[in-house]
């Protein structure tokens, strides 16, 4: 585990060396890919060890997970290495506001992901938008996530309030949940009106 770490703190080192170097919209989008893909490949390196060495190893030692973050460019580069309930796993990406200002905060998050458990394997790709107005009381939310061998998924959201009058509240919101190509889509509407009789 200390070698993987460790090759892994080489890894976004030589990543954040290469950003600096870079200063178009494009290498951008390139070099984080190839970090995803590092990550994932580092992560791999795990497999040389058996799940009863990781269990055995839970045993011992107490839980800790590793967490790390660097600013690179106009983002951030970020993972996590542990374990839970599913296995050993490891977690890398990038994330980035494209805004923030009247309009509000727009971030965008690029990440993989890979467990090892003992029921067996899986690698996850995927990639988020967050947008949120505090002025305006309104957010919204889209993730799309790929299983690698599996199904792709799409989950969203979006809620607003509406200020009346200063004794009066109307909020809406809506969620859209769906795996691409695998039967209807599961979706929520609701709505709420308040209103201060004091």
């Amino acid at each position: 585990m200390h070698t993987m770490v460790t090759f892994l703190h080489t890894t976004i080192n030589s990543f954040a060396a290469n950003i600096t170097a870079q200063n178009t919209n494009a290498m951008y989008s390139q070099s984080s890919a190839y970090l995803c893909l590092a990550i994932l490949v580092c992560i791999q390196v795990v497999t040389s060890r058996s799940i009863d060495d990781i269990s055995n190893s839970r045993e011992q030692r107490q839980r800790r997970d590793v967490t790390w973050d660097k600013q690179v460019g106009k983002g951030t580069v970020f993972g996590t290495l542990g374990n839970n309930d599913q296995g050993l796993f490891g977690k890398g990406g990038y994330k980035q506001d494209i805004f923030n200002d009247n309009r509000g905060k727009l971030q965008g998050q690029a990440y993989g992901t890979r467990v090892l458990g003992a029921t067996g394997d899986s690698s996850l790709l995927g990639g988020k938008l967050n947008w949120n107005n505090v002025n305006k009381d309104a957010n919204a939310a889209i993730e799309i996530t790929k299983q690698i061998h599996g199904h792709t998924n799409v989950d969203a959201a979006l809620s607003k309030v509406w200020n009346v009058d200063k004794n009066t509240r109307f909020s809406a919101g809506g969620t859209l949940n769906t795996d691409i190509g695998r039967g209807k889509p599961d979706y929520g509407v609701g709505a709420t009106f308040e209103h201060n009789f004091g």
